[in-house]
């Protein structure tokens, strides 16, 4: 049973450590596997069903890496998961906007299934926010707050 005096953000980051680091070798597993096989293999990898450039494989193998190491501080987890849902739903959305502009879609990579990747981990940052912070989304309205702070 926590303690009266612990806030949510610190429970919540006790059980929400345990999505980062599985977001962070599931990230790291599926994209350093379609990176190698991206540079190895001269082909693009299929990561449950979905083909990863070796550039967007780097990418989701990079923010693995940084979840894993993240989830020891709270202060380090609650900034990357601030970082990740913006980040990948800017993403997303640039990546839908410059689809068929030629260039910008060579250079990048983009196609619908990395849209679809950069949105699916821009929803799981949203996810991780909402779980880290839950005495922003829940707290302030509870009338019995004040009596459990004391």
């Amino acid at each position: 049973m926590p303690s009266p005096y612990e806030d949510s953000d610190t429970i919540a980051f006790r059980h929400g450590r345990w999505l980062l680091v599985a977001q962070g070798i599931v990230f790291v597993l599926a994209g350093g596997w379609a990176l190698v096989t991206d540079l190895v293999g001269g082909g693009l990898a299929a990561v449950a069903g979905v083909a990863l450039p070796a550039a967007l494989a780097g990418i989701v193998a990079g923010t693995g890496l940084v979840s894993l190491l993240c989830a020891a501080r709270v202060r380090a987890a609650k900034t990357l998961v601030c970082v990740q849902a913006p980040v990948f739903l800017i993403l997303f959305m640039v990546s839908a906007a410059t689809r068929k502009s030629g260039q910008w879609q060579s250079v990048f990579g983009y196609d619908a299934t990395a849209s679809l990747v950069y949105l699916v981990i821009g929803l799981i940052g949203l996810v991780l926010v909402m779980w880290l912070f839950r005495r922003a989304l829940g707290e302030r309205g509870d009338p019995g707050h004040a009596l459990r702070r004391r």
